[in-house]
């Protein structure tokens, strides 16, 4: 399974993103991969793997394969996930501002990509999401793309000169396209969909 994720609007370094910014990122994916779960692809999967509550069996535990992870106020659903046995592999297109060659103002492409990486997944420590952040109406849950990046089994990066002109001087400004392809890890019944 392939799909392209975007994101167009300000990126900066790691070392410059607080997790206000990563969030806001965050939930620019989050509206794509809701829809994605929507697709004819994956509707079906979405009953049996994003449930609020968890149905349980007779004996009171949980059934099948359920993606919804309780994370301070969040819950999150991550379609790459150790509980349905898939990786990823990610082809980065970012556009910016500087010419290649030239010094970046906002961050080193590294640090860019690890602020991205940061935004697809779920947040790993209560002090990556903001302090009094909660979850609006329409993201319950809140859908990653990975669960954590230890799942990405490939990263390329490419850069090109983003051509729209600056009005204000700002160059953390990207257009990042991630290409994502999905690979089985260990084949189950909760991902042979994505065979």
């Amino acid at each position: 399974m392939e799909f392209t994720l975007f994101y167009s609007g300000p990126l900066h370094g790691r070392v410059h993103a607080k997790p206000p910014h990563t969030q806001s990122i965050r939930r620019v994916f989050h509206k794509q991969l809701e829809n994605l779960w929507k697709s004819d692809r994956l509707a079906e999967l979405s009953e049996w793997h994003i449930r609020i509550p968890p149905k349980t069996d007779q004996h009171g535990r949980e059934s099948g394969v359920n993606l919804i992870e309780q994370f301070g106020r969040f819950q999150f659903a991550s379609l790459i996930s150790h509980k349905l046995g898939v990786a990823a592999q990610l082809e980065i297109t970012l556009l910016r501002r500087e010419r290649p060659g030239k010094g970046v103002q906002r961050g080193d492409i590294d640090n860019q990509v690890k602020t991205l990486l940061d935004a697809l997944s779920k947040p790993q420590k209560l002090n990556q999401l903001p302090e009094h952040d909660v979850p609006a109406a329409d993201e319950v849950p809140f859908h990653c793309l990975l669960q954590d990046d230890a799942l990405v089994t490939g990263l390329s990066v490419h850069t090109s000169q983003l051509l729209t002109p600056s009005t204000d001087g700002d160059f953390s400004h990207v257009v990042a396209l991630i290409r994502v392809r999905l690979a089985v890890t260990r084949p189950v019944m909760a991902n042979m969909s994505f065979l």
